[in-house]
């Protein structure tokens, strides 16, 4: 027995010793098949469609029909294993060791013998990964667009792979671009295309897309985005018998709209963890987490309960004005939420948004069964999560991954019309290879991308257009995903020539245009860039618009692959309608007329000698909807002196303003307020807020710590209130003699007076808060 034991021992040590094997594996002969693709008897329906996809790329390539076995294959046949870890059919190659290195991944394993490719993953997923993976790594197939199939590759009647054994393991375990607001959710070519480029998530609620993601052998999410008062404690059950189970503002309940829960009510947790085991016990098996997910608003209750002081375990008392009070609060909540769910269903993880006030860590420990789907939102794109300007975002990720290990990161590299393509994969290699470093082992992207007609008239391109132009990006930062120590212009750079072939040094040079552009202005971008303004300023006003022209005619005159002259003609076509759309949209321009005023100016704007010439603005718009009148006016006139800036805001209003509500340090101003954003070259953009009370905020682009000698003074009516702000110069960075010109922006806000009424948001030109690349211009005169 001790000699048996030791045989298999020194077997299993000196399989583990064996150099790693090289293989030719011959797939197809003058486009017929001379190989198998074999799975198991009792393979998954992911395993079958597994198969199914590498069947499909044999034939798409080589012509040949290779079948598919179940079964163990014939000693002298070639074939194409796909095996679960444990199974009969990897039995062959598979060792104690690299079934521990598969355990828990959704990577893979190649194995060759001679005349036997083996692929083996622990999951259905992996093996799924695998064969795409298998697929580019080992031609040059490439998956240009979710449309059509509008796939690139050469045509092999003779298809052989030349492999030899290696692991692919994935950095991160959860990999997902998502859609946002509904924009993707639902999409089969869609979902489709992100199988192949190897996400594993899918986070919806409706049935009918199940089927095929239970195929692809997706995550699978329960609840969608923010849903505390829409699944868990819906409004339309408990509005109307239990208003107090909802936030208190300015004194009255909240049962309509976006609405935070009040959150220290204890009858409504003992209520909401009841109804929310009630809608666990029917959800669908196949479901392995579910999301509960703040609502869409920053406002939270007001009542007595929430606004008293957290005694915390150790004794620290927390204060509302503390910037961990309201995500504490919410925590203490969901904690208790979370261990009753666990109790029941110890399986089940729990999504929550680390949004808005949960974007802070809170100052309790959080669950383990909770995952914190953290957002940087509103972050400076141009600079990784480690530059000057994403400050507080790097603390919190910190914080937060000290916290928890299940922290997922979620970022908005393609939302709200931001399809211009910025170079958003150098940035997010950075940052990605930090986070995991960190601990972070999973990632979110959400991608407001088209998925049906119609969809995309609110930004007035197509879906192609937007995969023609940004397609690459999206591709790169799909592939780092999996690997984030790849080089992202590498990356890039295959994209282009697998799509463009001949074509490909033209369009290399396109893009790197515009990525030099975007790279080395230092003008911060964020989530909402709209991509008309983005052309604009990165190619119309830095003469880019001609070298741009040339290099896509320079590719055109080299393409010969019909599939990537198609790419390319739309390619063409997108850039010069969004030029175009760029050209008929400059930003506005208005003078700024110098005084020679030394004393604080009046609120008579009409009758004040002081603002007789005034610069004034065109009336409001709502913002990101050019040409849409805001429904409440609003004046705005400016002037200066040669070393201040002075703002007069008259803000219409339908009926009285909120009651006076004093500012903590540090806090933003909510109800009736206005923003004003100036641009700095050097330090990105200024943010100077205020409310019709005189309460203020400052930042610079998302770093409230920053603070300058600015003023504002206040005038409350019964139907409007003014303001007259008073700027420095040397606060924010202008010196009209060296540069007379500033994009600035100025913003107004006025929330629903009634439950349910949504908010106006409305800008000078339409442009969009930190948004520098949609600003309009100001002129300062010098005499």
């Amino acid at each position: 027995m001790r000699k048996s034991l030791w045989a298999v021992l020194l077997t299993v040590s000196l399989t583990q010793l064996l150099p790693l094997r090289s293989e030719t594996i011959r797939i197809a002969d003058r486009g017929q098949a001379v190989s198998r693709i074999v799975i198991d008897r009792a393979a998954p329906v992911p395993v079958h469609f597994a198969a199914r996809e590498l069947q499909n790329y044999i034939r798409l390539i080589s012509g040949a029909r290779v079948s598919i076995m179940n079964g163990l294959p014939e000693e002298k046949q070639t074939a194409v294993v796909l095996a679960l870890t444990g199974s009969e059919l990897a039995k062959p190659v598979e060792t104690p060791e690299l079934k521990k290195q598969l355990a828990g991944s959704d990577g893979y394993a190649v194995r060759v013998k001679p005349g036997k490719l083996y692929l083996i993953a622990d999951c259905p997923r992996g093996l799924i990964n695998g064969v795409h993976r298998l697929i580019f790594k080992h031609t040059d197939f490439v998956w240009v667009r979710p449309l059509k199939e509008m796939s690139v590759y050469t045509e092999d009647p003779d298809l052989a792979l030349d492999v030899r054994d290696h692991l692919d393991l994935p950095a991160f375990k959860v990999r997902f671009m998502g859609g946002n607001a509904n924009i993707c959710l639902n999409h089969e070519e869609y979902e489709m295309f992100l199988s192949r480029l190897c996400n594993n998530t899918a986070n919806t609620v409706r049935a009918e897309a199940q089927t095929r993601r239970a195929e692809h052998a997706f995550r699978m999410e329960f609840g969608g985005g923010h849903n505390l008062a829409r699944i868990w404690l819906p409004l339309k059950k408990y509005a109307k018998t239990h208003p107090e189970y909802y936030m208190q503002i300015q004194g009255k309940r909240r049962t309509e709209g976006r609405v935070q829960l009040c959150y220290t009510n204890k009858e409504m947790r003992r209520e909401f963890i009841r109804n929310s085991l009630e809608v666990i016990r029917t959800m669908p098996s196949y479901y392995t987490c579910v999301n509960l997910m703040i609502e869409d608003t920053p406002l939270c209750c007001e009542c007595p309960e929430c606004m008293k002081p957290i005694t915390l375990p150790d004794g620290k008392v927390l204060k509302p004005a503390d910037e961990a009070f309201r995500s504490t609060q919410f925590y203490l909540f969901l904690n208790e939420v979370a261990a009753a769910v666990h109790a029941k269903y110890p399986k089940l993880e729990i999504k929550t948004f680390g949004y808005f006030f949960t974007a802070i860590p809170p100052a309790v420990p959080i669950h383990p069964a909770v995952c914190v789907n953290f957002c940087p939102y509103v972050r400076n794109d141009k600079e990784t999560i480690l530059g000057p300007t994403n400050a507080k975002w790097l603390k919190r990720t910190r914080e937060y991954a000290a916290m928890t290990p299940n922290l997922i990161w979620r970022e908005y590299y393609f939302c709200y019309g931001c399809y211009f393509p910025r170079a958003i994969s150098n940035i997010s290699a950075v940052d990605l290879r930090y986070i995991n470093k960190l601990g972070v082992r999973r990632m979110y992207v959400a991608a407001g991308i088209a998925d049906k007609s119609n969809s995309m008239t609110r930004f007035n391109c197509t879906e192609n257009e937007v995969f023609s132009m940004t397609g690459a990006e999206f591709w790169t930062v799909n592939q780092l995903m999996w690997d984030p120590e790849q080089d992202p212009d590498r990356l890039r750079n295959e994209y282009l020539r697998r799509t463009y072939r001949e074509a490909a040094p033209g369009v290399i040079k396109f893009f790197t245009i515009i990525r030099d552009s975007w790279l080395k202005d230092p003008i911060p971008s964020a989530y909402n860039d709209d991509y008309r303004r983005n052309m604009g300023y990165y190619i119309l006003s830095k003469n880019l618009k001609q070298p741009c022209l040339d290099a896509l005619a320079e590719a055109a005159k080299t393409v010969r692959d019909p599939r990537s002259k198609q790419h390319l003609e739309m390619l063409t076509a997108a850039f010069e309608r969004w030029l175009k759309l760029a050209e008929t949209g400059k930003p506005d321009q208005r003078k700024v007329p110098k005084t020679s005023l030394r004393s604080f100016p009046s609120f008579k704007f009409d009758t004040g000698p002081e603002w007789k010439n005034a610069g004034k603005l065109p009336p409001f718009q709502l913002m990101g909807k050019p040409g849409v009148k805001s429904p409440e006016p609003t004046l705005v006139k400016l002037m200066h002196n040669g070393e201040t800036l002075y703002i007069g805001f008259r803000c219409r209003i339908p009926s009285p303003p909120e009651a006076k509500k004093e500012l903590q340090p540090g806090e933003f101003p909510r109800g009736d307020h206005a923003e004003i954003f100036i641009a700095d070259p050097k330090a990105g953009y200024y943010q100077l807020a205020f409310n019709c009370w005189g309460g203020r905020y400052d930042a610079c682009v998302t770093d409230p710590s920053w603070t300058a000698p600015w003023e504002v003074r206040t005038q409350v009516g019964k139907n409007e209130w003014r303001a007259v702000v008073a700027v420095p110069f040397k606060s924010v960075g202008i010196v009209p003699q060296e540069n007379n010109r500033v994009k600035a922006l100025f913003f107004r806000t006025r929330p629903g007076r009634k439950p349910g009424e949504p908010s106006v948001h409305a800008t000078w030109n339409a442009g969009k808060v930190h948004s520098v690349d949609s600003f309009g211009e100001l002129i300062f005169d010098l005499e």
